[in-house]
């Protein structure tokens, strides 16, 4: 069981990182709508390092009042809805 945690972390580590990286990257190019400068990536990742805090943050608070099911199920209400 630790072994399968240990590497649920670690898959989930480089996938944050993954993204970080290629987010900078694809602020940084020169697509259509994307002309952003190094200071303007880097403030990209500060973003949504700083929303992954503050989600990880509530999220404390939000398992001392709900339930791990009432969590889930809050979680995934809006699952295969479809967008009309």
């Amino acid at each position: 069981m630790l072994g399968l945690i240990s590497t649920f972390f670690f898959v989930y580590s480089g996938l944050e990182l993954v993204f970080l990286t290629f987010l900078f990257d694809f602020a940084i190019s020169k697509t259509d709508g994307m002309r952003y400068s190094k200071d303007e990536a880097s403030y990209l990742n500060a973003g949504f390092f700083s929303s992954v805090a503050l989600g990880q943050f509530l999220a404390i608070f939000l398992s001392k009042r709900f339930s791990a099911a009432g969590l889930s199920s809050l979680l995934f209400s809006n699952c295969g809805d479809s967008a009309s």
